[in-house]
This record gives C-alpha cells, sequence and structure tokens, in this order.
C-alpha cells in the first residue's frame, strides 16, 4: 500500500532522530524516555480509541470478511501496544495510526466484498422475476385469444338464435287478447285495488304491514302483466294478492279491535269521571276496579235501611249516570257506620245496597246490569266517633266495571 511505505519513511526518520538523541542522553547519564526503573507512561487516548474500535462488533465481519487486512492492522496494533510499554510514545502514536487506518480499510473492503456479493444476488432474483414476467406475459395473450375466440363464437349464436326467432315470431302471430277481454280483467284490478284500501278501515296497513305491502306489489305486477297483454298470468297474480289481502284483514283485525277498544274505554272512563264529579254531594275515585261514585249520608240513623227525603235529588242524579252509561255493568256497595249491634251491621248495609238498587230499577234501570253487596262497617271513611263522622259512613258507593 502507497501509504504504507510513505508511513514507514516517517517513521525511520523520527527514530534516527530518537537515536541520536539517546547517544547524546548516554555521556551525560540520563535517558531521553524517563529515569530508570519507572513504568510505561498513561496509554495514549488514541490507543485507548483503536482497541474500542477493535471490540466493536463489526471486528468479527472484519476477521471473518478481510482476514489479511485484520492481520495487518492487528501486527500494527501489537507493535503500537509494545512501543506503549517500552515507554516509545512516539513510536505507540505511529503504530496506533497505522492500526487504526488498517481496520478502517479492512472494514471498507469487507463492506464492499458484501455489497457486491448482495448485487450479485439481486442480479439473479431480477433475472428470475425478468422470466417470470415474460412466462405470464405470454400465458396472458394466450389466454386473451381463448377468450376472443369464444366470445366471436358466442356473438355468432346469439345472432344465429336471434334470426331463428325472428323467424318463427314471423310464421307465427298470435291473436291477443280481445278488448272485452282486457276491459273485464281491468274491472277485476280495480275491485282488488278497493279490496286492499278497504283493509285500511282495521289498520292493515300498520298492523299487517307485511301482507299489505305484498300484496300491494302484487297488484302492481297484475297492471303490468295486463299491460303486456298476459292474461294468464294477470289472473295468477290477482289470485295471490286477494289471498294476501284477505291475509291481512284477518291479521290486522284483533289488534284493531284491541287498540280501539282501549281507546273507546279511556274515552268512556275520561267522559264518565267529569261527568259525575258534576255531580254535587258525591265523591269520585278512579280506582283500578272502575269509576267509584260515593254517596255518603244518605240513610237516616238506626237499624233500618230508610232513606233520607232530602237524598232523593242526589240518587236521581247517580240514577241518571247510570241510565247515561248503559252498556257499564253496576256494582252498588253499602257500609254503615259503627253503630248498632255488630252482628246485623252487614245486613244493614246489604239492606243499604239492595234500597238503592230498588230505587235504580223504579227508574227503569235494568237489573240484569246491577249487582249488590254490603261490608258493614269494616271500611270506614271517617271517624265513628262523632255523629259527622257517622253520617259519612253510612253511604252507599256506586262502581262502574269498566274492565
Amino acid at each position: 500500500m502507497q501509504h504504507k511505505v510513505s508511513d514507514e519513511k516517517a517513521h525511520r526518520s523520527r527514530r534516527g532522530e530518537r537515536v541520536g538523541l539517546l547517544a547524546l542522553g548516554s555521556l551525560i547519564g540520563i535517558t531521553v524516555m524517563g529515569l530508570p526503573g519507572c513504568g510505561p507512561p498513561p496509554k495514549p487516548a488514541s490507543l485507548i480509541r483503536l482497541e474500542a474500535m477493535r471490540g466493536q462488533p463489526l471486528t468479527r465481519e472484519v476477521q471473518t470478511g478481510n482476514p489479511a487486512g485484520w492481520a495487518e492492522s492487528d501486527g500494527y496494533y501489537r507493535q503500537a501496544f509494545q512501543a506503549w510499554n517500552d515507554s516509545d510514545l512516539d513510536d505507540a502514536e505511529d503504530y496506533t495510526q497505522l492500526s487504526t487506518l488498517s481496520y478502517r480499510i479492512a472494514l471498507a473492503q469487507t463492506k464492499q466484498k458484501a455489497a457486491e456479493a448482495q448485487l450479485r444476488a439481486d442480479g439473479s432474483r431480477l433475472e428470475i422475476a425478468q422470466e417470470q414476467e415474460r412466462f405470464y406475459t405470454e400465458e396472458i395473450a394466450r389466454i386473451q385469444a381463448r377468450v376472443d375466440l369464444l366470445t366471436a363464437n358466442l356473438a355468432t349464436a346469439e345472432s344465429r338464435a336471434r334470426e331463428r326467432l325472428i323467424a318463427m315470431a314471423a310464421a307465427v302471430k298470435p291473436s291477443g287478447p280481445s278488448e272485452e277481454e282486457l276491459a273485464s280483467l281491468r274491472q277485476e284490478l280495480d275491485a282488488a285495488r278497493a279490496r286492499l284500501t278497504a283493509t285500511e278501515e282495521v289498520k292493515a296497513n300498520l298492523y299487517a304491514a307485511g301482507r299489505y305491502n305484498k300484496a300491494k306489489n302484487l297488484l302492481g305486477r297484475a297492471e303490468q302483466e295486463l299491460g303486456a297483454g298476459d292474461l294468464a298470468a294477470a289472473r295468477t297474480t290477482l289470485a295471490e294478492a286477494a289471498t294476501e289481502t284477505e291475509a291481512a284483514r284477518t291479521e290486522a283485525t284483533p289488534k284493531h279491535e284491541e287498540l280501539e277498544a282501549r281507546r273507546q274505554l279511556a274515552e268512556t272512563t275520561q267522559r264518565l269521571q267529569t261527568t259525575a264529579e258534576a255531580i254535587e254531594g258525591v265523591e269520585v275515585r278512579n280506582e283500578p276496579r272502575g269509576i267509584v261514585v260515593a254517596a255518603a249520608d244518605v240513610f237516616a240513623p238506626g237499624n233500618k235501611a230508610k232513606l233520607r227525603d232530602d237524598r232523593f235529588l242526589l240518587l236521581d242524579r247517580i240514577a241518571s249516570l247510570v241510565v247515561e252509561f248503559a252498556a257499564l255493568p253496576v256494582i252498588i256497595e253499602g257500609h254503615t257506620d259503627a253503630s248498632g249491634p255488630k252482628g246485623k251491621r252487614e245486613a244493614l248495609s246489604r239492606s243499604y245496597a239492595e234500597t238503592v238498587r230498588d230505587y235504580f230499577l223504579e227508574k227503569g234501570i235494568d237489573a240484569g246490569r246491577i249487582t249488590t253487596t254490603g261490608y258493614g262497617d269494616t271500611m270506614p271513611i271517617e271517624e265513628n266517633r262523632t255523629a259527622a263522622g257517622r253520617a259519612k259512613n253510612r253511604r252507599v258507593e256506586i262502581v262502574f266495571k269498566l274492565r
């Protein structure tokens, strides 16, 4: 190597100078490098860096990929180490530089060889890929040629088939449906549409939407078939539409009736409660068992069910309420205060209920709508210690059964 020759010349020149200095030093009894008996000087920083570089993982690549370059660098390193150990720092520095440069050259040569090998491998893969590309290009061309041939044959076959159909159509000219047949079938289609629309009375379009829409689509298809003159297909489709229409009505009717009954019940409940609350002298309650109209202090004190004369007007108004809501069954409940023999209070309360029932029957109310019962003093609404409380407990409750 060129740098190696020049570096060695410079090294011999400096070494000659040091030999002269050593000869001169011997005349005066000292050494140029130091006092006799001392150890090696501190290791130069450049030598420390060289040793760190040699300890890197890349060193394994240099040793394996470029053994000659590694041997050269390693030889200079050993000379540098020996020179330092001999306290010859100049030689140690020179050999360190030579070892460092040799190491870097060997590393570069190792990388170059690896790159060349990779390039050769990539070139081989490129050739394989190019060969595959050529093969598949030719294969695609062969397949495309077959496709073109099949397409041409298919076009020829389709053309011949059309020609045959045209010839057959020209030879056979079927007569179309008569105007009478078309008019009759159109009337059937209109009637089918009217039947489907009528199912909206029971909200079939909501409660049986699937069947309703299917029937609607079938009617649309029947109209298209009728327009095309295919009367047989139109009749079949109309029959299917009729089946779906009837099924839609059957499916929707129970749901519609249930919801309609709930709506009517809610309206009746609200109207009954409002009308009852307009009667002065009664208490109105909306309970799960129905609307309860309670009339207190209707009977005179004592052990007999005797109506008070001043309460007839109140009972007349309640009777009018029963007449107005004639569709509702009625329960008349009797209640007593805590006066009199305890064993007779339940019987007395039943007499209260029956007396009011008889009064209602005189007003023309159907006896089949009325049921009576008595609860004695078991359900007081006020304390029985006062006359006013006992008067409120002597009452009848008319229950309009809504449910």
